[in-house]
């Protein structure tokens, strides 16, 4: 509706399966990737996009608060938290949520970004890649109601771990 495109990756095997493929595909201004899982508001979508069309931002991740209703767990909130300081450290930026699900940006920027990784890892994989690049990351607030183990997947300590060696793998390259 309304000139949007989605792009479906078949059976699930994970974000990193989507938007890898995707940099073929993309058409439009401002491609947007969202989880799937319906832990933030599809409408949110559109917060996202406002800033990219006024011209205040070539990409914007939407954030999440990590409420006491909404969070996970305590420890993933802190693995999320160590994550993103990680990448703030070695950047010298200040994000405030990484492995947000919600992101779009320039077209442009986009297809530029030279993405390797499997897993959750690539949401630490784009950021490092824009961060490297210089390019500033707008953040605006979503909502965010986090599902169960038990009605989804969830990171683990082997996934933040992935996301550092990450980040620290596209620094120096």
């Amino acid at each position: 509706p309304g000139g949007w495109r989605v792009l479906r990756a078949g059976r699930n095997r994970g974000k990193w399966a989507a938007i890898r493929p995707a940099h073929a595909e993309v058409r439009g201004r401002y491609p947007t990737s969202r989880d799937a899982g319906l832990e933030c508001a599809p409408a949110d979508v559109a917060l996202l996009l406002e800033p990219l069309r006024s011209g205040g931002a070539r990409v914007v991740f939407g954030t999440r608060a990590f409420k006491s209703h909404s969070a996970f767990s305590f420890w993933y909130v802190v693995g999320n938290r160590a994550v993103t300081f990680a990448a703030n450290l070695v950047y010298n930026s200040w994000i405030s949520d990484l492995m947000t699900g919600y992101k779009a940006m320039e077209t442009e920027l986009f297809r530029s970004l030279d993405l390797r990784e499997r897993g959750f890892a690539i949401e630490a994989e784009i950021t490092a890649r824009l961060l490297g690049a210089g390019v500033r990351v707008f953040e605006v607030p979503i909502e965010y109601r986090a599902r169960s183990r038990e009605e989804g997947e969830k990171l683990t300590a082997l996934d933040g771990l992935r996301g550092l060696r990450t980040l620290l793998r596209c620094r120096i390259a």
